[in-house]
């Protein structure tokens, strides 16, 4: 009987354990064999940047969306405490990347603005921006985010053109055609 009791409350013990410390999310992306950021798999990140837009949504003090939160870092207040991915790198970008197709918008956002963030970021991950601007939900993100690459976000342009003659978020255009192509904004009468 005690041996019985001693099993089961080591299964208990397991078991939360495992799911208190995403310990499932690991294990599941590790099966999965997601890009891995840190050591830790894609949907332990997806885990956390889940369980860190829920705070942000959820605390008064902490009230405001992912717009919001692009329009803090374009002046260059970046993240918070709690964010996952405070300072993104190269070494996140194959997470980042495998995130910005998810289904949750929220996720998609954040891994944008993230995107953005990135000192001399890849062609890979222009190209992601640019994909996001074909998207209505994410469109404003990816502009922002291409702004903040600067000229390395170069072939965007077309795109950011084609956006503004199509009067979508004109000045936002405008200000990410300044930041990644100042002659072209020029010629254009910016």
């Amino acid at each position: 009987m005690f041996l019985l009791f001693l099993t089961l409350m080591i299964t208990v013990f397991v078991v939360s354990s495992l799911l208190i410390f995403d310990w499932h999310w690991i294990i599941i992306g590790y099966l999965k064999n997601e890009p891995r950021y840190q050591g830790l798999p894609s949907a332990y990140w997806k885990a956390r940047i889940e369980r860190f837009e829920h705070s942000r949504s959820s605390d008064p003090t902490y009230s405001f969306d992912s717009l919001s939160a692009n329009l803090l870092a374009h002046v260059g207040i970046r993240g918070g405490l709690n964010d996952p991915i405070s300072l993104p790198t190269n070494d996140s970008v194959p997470v980042l990347l495998y995130l910005r197709k998810d289904s949750d918008l929220k996720i998609r956002r954040y891994v944008l603005s993230h995107l953005g963030a990135i000192d001399s970021p890849n062609e890979e991950t222009i190209d992601a921006l640019i994909e996001g601007l074909d998207n209505a939900n994410t469109r404003l993100d990816s502009l922002m985010a291409l702004e903040q690459c600067g000229p390395e976000a170069s072939k965007a342009v077309p795109a950011i053109l084609r956006l503004y003659n199509d009067g979508y978020e004109v000045e936002w255009c405008k200000s990410s055609l300044m930041a990644i192509a100042p002659d072209e904004a020029k010629k254009r009468g910016f």
